[in-house]
C-alpha cells in the first residue's frame, strides 16, 4: 500500500529534521494529514460500494487515537501498559540501550524513538494503519473466496466496527501490529489452499511468525499451518493421511523444536521451558491466579497432567467467552459481554453451526485448516490468561481468522437459504 511507503518516507524525514529529542507534534499533525488524504484516495479507488463503512471506520479509529493521546476521556486497555511503553521507549532512546524492551515490541518503539524522537502521536497513528491496512487484507480475502456482497458487507462491517479493533487501532499497544500480521497470514493460507503454490504458504508462515515474535500465544497458528501443509491434498482436495505426510510431519515437528529452542517466538514460553522440572513448572503456571478485579476460575487447581487437559475445555471457553453472566460484577461487564463476547459468540455460531452445510470442498477445508490453527493458539492463551480484561484484548488476535471462516460459512448458509442452525 501507498500509505505503508508514504509512512517510510516520513521516518526518514523525521531522522533528517528532527535531531534533538524532543517532542515535535508539528511533525505528527502534518504526517497524519498527509496520509490522511492519500489513504481516502486510496479508499476511494479500493473498495467501491464499501468506501463509505471504510472511510467511517478510519475517522472513528483517528478520533480514539487523538483521545487517547491528549487523554480526553478513560478508554478501556489504554492506560498503565501503553505509558509504560512510551517511558521504555524513551528509556531506549536516552540510553540507546534495548535493556529495556522487556517485551519484542519495545523493541519497535524504541528504535522508532531513537529514529524521530519520542514523537508518541506519530508511532500511535501508525497503529491506526495497521489496523486500516488489517481490514484491506481481509477485504481481499474475502474477494478472493468469491463470497456474495451482502455477506462481505456484514463481514466488512464487523471487521471495521469490532470494538476492540478499533480500540487497538488507536492506542500504544501491540494488539494492532499482531492483527495486521495475521490478516496478512491468512490472506496467503488461504491464497496457498486455492493455489497450492509454495511461496504463499511461506509469505503465511512468515507473517504469523512476525505475530509470533510479538506476542508467543500466536505459535499455535504456526504449529496448525505446519500440520495443514502436512495433511493437505490438493490434487484430491481433501485432508490424508500418507506415508508422505509422516515425513512432513517429522520435518514439522523439528522445525517447532527449532524455533522454540532459538528463543526470539517464546520469550513467553521462558519461565517454563528454563526450569529443569518443565512439566511442574507448566502445571504451576495452569494454575495461576489473576490479581486483577476481572480474574475468573479462581478455585481452579491443576495438580496432575490428566487435570491440565480435564480443565482445558472450561479455560478455552473462559478465555473466548468471559465475562460470562455469572461473573458479571456491574455495568462494566454487562458492557463488556455485548460489545465483545456476544460478536464472538456470534462468530463461532456461524462457523459451528453452519460448517456442515458448506459444498465447496476447498472452502471446506480452509474452514477446518483455519479453526485448527485457531483451536491451537486458543489452547495455548487458555493457560495463559486468567482475567476476563486480558482475555479481551487477546482474542482480538484470532479476529481475523473467525471472521474469514464465519464468512465462508454464512456465504453457503445464504446461498442455501437456510434459516435454522444444525449442529
Amino acid at each position: 500500500m501507498i500509505i505503508l511507503f508514504s509512512l517510510l518516507i516520513e521516518i526518514i524525514a523525521g531522522m533528517i529534521f528532527l535531531p534533538s529529542k524532543e517532542v515535535n507534534e508539528l511533525f505528527s499533525f502534518v504526517c497524519i494529514v498527509i496520509n490522511t488524504l492519500l489513504l481516502i484516495f486510496f479508499i476511494l479507488k479500493t473498495y467501491k460500494e464499501y468506501r463509505t463503512t471504510v472511510i467511517i471506520a478510519y475517522f472513528l479509529r483517528l478520533f480514539l487515537l487523538f483521545a487517547s493521546y491528549y487523554h480526553l476521556f478513560p478508554i478501556i486497555h489504554d492506560g498503565s501498559d501503553t505509558e509504560a511503553f512510551d517511558y521504555a521507549g524513551k528509556l531506549i532512546m536516552n540510553t540507546g540501550s534495548f535493556e529495556y524492551a522487556r517485551i519484542n515490541y519495545l523493541y519497535f518503539i524504541g528504535s522508532l524513538y531513537s529514529l524521530i524522537g519520542p514523537q508518541r502521536l506519530f508511532v500511535q497513528y501508525i497503529n491506526v494503519i495497521f489496523g486500516m491496512t488489517s481490514i484491506y487484507f481481509i477485504y481481499k480475502t474475502l474477494l478472493l473466496l468469491e463470497l456474495n456482497k451482502k455477506t462481505i458487507k456484514l463481514f466488512m462491517l464487523i471487521m471495521c466496527f469490532l470494538p476492540h479493533n478499533i480500540i487497538f487501532s488507536g492506542i500504544l499497544l501491540r494488539e494492532s501490529f499482531i492483527i495486521l500480521a495475521v490478516s496478512i497470514s491468512v490472506f496467503y493460507f488461504v491464497n496457498w489452499v486455492i493455489t497450492y503454490k509454495f511461496y504463499y504458504f511461506a509469505y503465511a508462515c512468515c507473517a504469523i511468525l512476525l505475530a509470533t515474535w510479538m506476542h508467543s500465544g500466536m505459535m499455535g497458528v504456526f504449529a496448525g499451518y505446519l500440520l495443514s501443509f502436512t495433511f493437505y491434498k490438493y490434487k484430491d482436495k481433501k485432508l490424508a493421511f500418507s506415508w508422505q505426510s509422516i515425513g512432513a510431519s517429522v520435518l514439522c515437528i523439528f522445525l517447532i523444536i527449532y524455533v522454540i529452542s532459538t528463543g526470539i517466538f517464546t520469550t513467553y514460553f521462558d519461565k517454563i521451558l528454563k526450569e529443569e522440572d518443565a512439566t511442574s513448572a507448566l502445571l504451576y503456571q495452569a494454575s495461576r491466579v489473576s490479581l486483577g478485579g476481572s480474574k475468573y476460575l479462581t478455585w481452579i487447581n491443576i495438580n496432575s497432567p490428566i487435570q491440565f487437559l480435564l480443565f482445558s475445555p472450561l479455560k478455552m471457553f473462559y478465555f473466548l467467552f468471559s465475562p460470562i453472566p455469572l461473573d458479571w460484577r456491574g455495568i462494566i461487564d454487562i458492557i463488556a459481554f455485548c460489545f465483545n463476547s456476544i460478536i464472538l459468540i456470534y462468530l463461532f455460531w456461524f462457523t459451528l453451526g453452519w460448517q456442515k452445510y458448506i459444498i465447496g470442498k476447498r472452502e471446506k477445508i480452509i474452514v477446518k485448516l483455519l479453526l485448527l490453527s485457531m483451536f491451537f493458539t486458543i489452547f495455548i492463551y487458555a493457560y495463559g490468561v486468567f482475567a476476563s480484561g486480558p482475555a479481551m484484548r487477546h482474542r482480538t488476535k484470532i479476529v481475523p481468522i473467525l471472521i474469514v471462516t464465519a464468512a465462508i460459512a454464512y456465504d453457503y448458509k445464504q446461498k442455501n437459504k437456510i434459516k435454522k442452525i444444525k449442529f
